[in-house]
């Protein structure tokens, strides 16, 4: 078992709500599969983990499939995710398909006598590790690249930003304005212009105004 630190092959909340420990018998690092296991609980902790995950590794995920727990035996839920330049929902010719192949399949596993039999996991962890990450973390595209970084959704901390400067009056250009203006100031400004985690483009302001 390996200990995680924050990046995508190690993913780890930065503020440790979330127990993520490398499955070291599962993984197989030479087909970019790595598997982890981890305290996740619900649908809402998958939905909270992967949104974290992806502002820490400058990624985005689209939901491929969800199984909910009325569907399975030994699954509390279960979502699989594919990379946002998947071809899933896009058109051939779209940019924002490069046809990647990068997965996240995320498990949660019921907590009882049955399912901690013949899981050590589950059975010698406190808390146990109900959650197993599968990540099939080989892009075919370059992850920091201003074109990838620009198709990347708004952050929390950035829609919050932003919802301030409606409040206190300004549109969503004016805003746009003041806050590029911000990030010019800061040492790496230039980089962070064109990440719209941090920067959304203006038809994602119109749709928050």
């Amino acid at each position: 078992v390996t200990t995680l630190s924050a990046n995508e092959d190690d993913p780890k909340s930065e503020e440790q709500k979330f127990i993520l420990v490398e499955d070291t018998h599962n993984s197989e690092a030479q087909k970019g599969l790595k598997t982890f296991r981890g305290n996740l609980k619900s649908e809402k902790d998958i939905e909270e983990w992967i949104r974290s995950h992806s502002e820490e590794t400058f990624t985005g995920w689209i939901v491929e499939r969800v199984m909910k727990e009325e569907n399975c035996k030994r699954m509390v839920a279960r979502k699989i995710y594919v990379c946002h330049f998947n071809k899933k929902n896009k058109k051939d010719d779209s940019k924002r398909s490069t046809r990647c192949q990068a997965k996240i399949d995320i498990k949660i596993k019921k907590l009882n006598k049955d399912t901690q039999k013949n899981d050590p996991f589950l059975k010698s962890h406190d808390p146990p590790l109900q959650a197993v990450i599968v990540m099939h973390t080989q892009h075919n595209h370059y992850q920091l690249s201003f074109d990838a970084m620009s198709f990347l959704r708004a952050t929390k901390e950035t829609t919050e930003i932003f919802r301030q400067y409606f409040e206190d009056g300004h549109g969503p250009a004016a805003s746009s304005r003041l806050h590029e203006l911000k990030l010019e100031m800061e040492d790496d400004g230039f980089v962070k212009i064109g990440n719209s985690a941090i920067n959304p483009k203006m038809t994602t302001l119109e749709k928050q105004r």
